[in-house]
């Protein structure tokens, strides 16, 4: 396929520099430059894949029979899309190099659609504060060793997070009228701001199912291990992950699966188009407004 594509621009230049060289001086230059140019296409094109697709649909003899072509340049996108996969995510020490953002909850820092690349991570490369804890925590309730505190809009005074979750709960208090303010260990004597500087990280949710794309809010040093704590940017996602119900307790940092680097705007907004909203839609076409994660 791109080998004709290649074919095509090599033809159109070589008429090109044919014409413009009886038109002025300089044509062995220009000339022994198109060679060279042509020389350099040929050899990129192996570089693309559906240059090996289309050998073999040459020695096979169905390079024009279109129901042997297509599958076979289908299977040589997929083959091809599973390799840079993998290869990128052995460079970058992660078994999922790239995600896509499913929901709302970091707006707006990332958007529903965007492609989140990421590395791998451990405790020490991780940018955010850390607290010693002087005891176990991987089975425990978040509230068995910490303390969050909220703010309201509008009011300087400062709250128990949990003390107003039953009011939006009921919904008494609007989501973005609440802020995360601070966290507190009291084993440690120690608190920590919520910050939105830490580094942003990808964790499988053990509530949901599925995985979740939310900033370090602190990581934590026990008696067990080291975990993290984390939370959305969204002022609809107030509370910290392990208090709203997305995760049940600490997440250990060596089940990350990774901290973002970078991130490619709305590219993934056509997969889940395709493999999620539609659908949706289709199968909810009366309600699909509070049934579907639409933009």
């Amino acid at each position: 396929m791109l080998e004709s594509g290649i074919s095509l621009i090599t033809f159109s230049y070589g008429v090109f520099v044919g014409k413009r060289d009886k038109l002025r001086p300089g044509r062995q230059k220009h000339s022994a430059f198109g060679g060279m140019l042509k020389k350099a296409k040929e050899k990129m094109r192996w570089l693309d894949p559906f240059t090996y697709a289309d050998i073999l649909l040459l020695r096979i003899g169905q390079q024009d029979n279109k129901l042997v072509a297509w599958p076979i340049y289908l299977l040589t996108a997929f083959i091809t899309a599973w390799l840079i996969y993998t290869i990128a995510g052995f460079i970058l020490g992660t078994a999922s190099p790239a995600v896509v953002v499913m929901s709302g909850s970091m707006e707006p820092t990332f958007y529903r659609g965007d492609i989140m690349i990421l590395q791998g991570v451990d405790a020490e490369s991780l940018n955010a504060p850390s607290v010693n804890l002087p005891v176990a925590i991987g089975s425990k309730n978040l509230y068995d060793y910490a303390i969050t505190y909220c703010e309201l809009k509008g009011s300087d005074k400062t709250f128990e997070c949990r003390e107003l979750i039953p009011y939006m709960q009921a919904g008494m208090l609007p989501y973005s009228k609440l802020r995360s303010k601070q966290i507190c260990f009291p084993s440690a004597d120690r608190c920590v701001d919520i910050s939105k500087e830490n580094d942003i990280v990808v964790y499988n949710s053990d509530t949901l199912g599925i995985p979740v794309i939310h900033r370090v809010v602190v990581k934590l040093y026990a008696k067990d291990g080291a975990f993290v704590l984390t939370k959305g940017d969204s002022v609809y996602n107030p509370l910290i992950d392990q208090e709203a119900g997305l995760a049940s307790g600490a997440i250990p940092i060596e089940e990350l699966q990774g901290k973002v680097i970078f991130a490619i705007p709305k590219l993934g907004y056509v997969k889940l188009l395709l493999m999620d909203d539609l659908p949706c839609i289709i199968t909810h076409p009366l309600d699909f407004m509070k049934k579907c994660r639409l933009p």
